[in-house]
This record gives structure tokens, sequence and C-alpha cells, in this order.
């Protein structure tokens, strides 16, 4: 009787870590930059806002990247500002591909594409996107793009945002990288 408890122990034990590990993981958050950081005397921005009331989720960020740039040297200087900060942050079933059409060639670039779910997978996944933009005011000429997506299952938006702003902002210091970075943490 004891060796069957303990079979039976075994195997759901078993069965409850198979079932977990849809849950946490190595999460790829992939990382995308483009651009010439300036020069740093300047470094001035101002906030761009989309209209109508931000979420404070997209209040939380826009408040973390402007930390991060500060942190980097970048002043915001709504007055006096030399570049304007584009900031949107989304969030989509991960099912749905996005495609971008080239006006050169007519030719589709996959900008991210439908993925499936893993073996076990309890829950589909959304895909959680950060995009910023620097753009001279001079010249309307965007300077600098940093973008950094993840995929996710159970977190949410609130959890995974820091990582998505310091994988965004990492390009400024140096722009043109194109990357994926593993770290641990829920689906």
């Amino acid at each position: 009787m004891l060796r069957t408890y303990a079979v039976k122990l075994s195997f759901a034990v078993s069965a409850g870590a198979i079932l977990m590990s849809g849950c946490s993981g190595p999460i790829a958050t992939r990382i995308a930059s483009e651009g010439r950081v300036p020069a740093q005397q300047e470094a001035r921005f101002m906030l761009l806002n989309a209209p109508g009331e931000s979420s404070s989720i997209e209040q939380r960020a826009q408040t973390m990247i402007i930390s991060g740039l500060n942190e980097r040297g970048w002043n915001q200087d709504n007055d006096n500002a030399n570049y304007a900060l584009s900031i949107s942050l989304s969030e989509r079933p991960a099912t749905i591909g996005i495609t971008a059409k080239s006006t050169d060639n007519n030719q589709s670039k996959v900008i991210s594409a439908p993925k499936k779910n893993k073996p076990l997978q309890s829950c589909d996944d959304v895909e959680q996107r950060l995009n910023i933009a620097l753009v001279r005011l001079s010249d309307g000429a965007r300077v600098f793009r940093g973008n950094a997506a993840e995929y996710h299952c159970k977190a949410g938006l609130e959890e995974t945002l820091p990582y998505l702003v310091n994988a965004a902002l990492s390009g400024l210091d140096n722009p043109g990288t194109n990357k994926v970075q593993e770290r641990e943490g829920r689906e």
C-alpha cells in the first residue's frame, strides 16, 4: 500500500512539473535598434503624447523610459528640446502575425511571425511590445528607434514592463543591434 501511494505521489509530482513547465522558464526578449545617437550636449527631448488620456501602464512606461534616458545623459526640456520622444506600448494575440509591405519593391517583410503554443501550454500567448523613437525636431529625421518584444502566457505588462524598457533603451548604448536575450521569468 505504501508503495502504491509513493507511485501515485511520484506520478502526481511529475505531472504537476510537466504542466508547470508551460508557465515558467526562459523568456526570449527580442531587441532591435537603429540610428545614430546624437551628442550629449544636444540630448534634450520633449515627450509626444498620444491623443486622449494615457492608461496607468502607459504612464508607468513613460516614467521608466524618461528615467532611463536621464541616466544616459538625456534631459526632458519641453521648451528647448532638440528631439521628440515617441513611445508605443502594445499587446496582441501572438497567433496574429504582422507584416509590412515595402514601398520600394512591393515586398512584404515579416515584423513578427505568428507564434505557436508550446506542448501542454494551458493558455494562448500574447506579444508584448515596446517601441521608442527619437525624432530630430529641426528636420523630422528619426535618429533612433529601439524596440523590445516578448511572448507571455501568464505574465502581464505590469510584470514585464521593466524588462521591456531596459531592453528597448539598451540600443542607445549600441545602436544598430538586433539580438535575442534570455532571462528567467513567468511566461
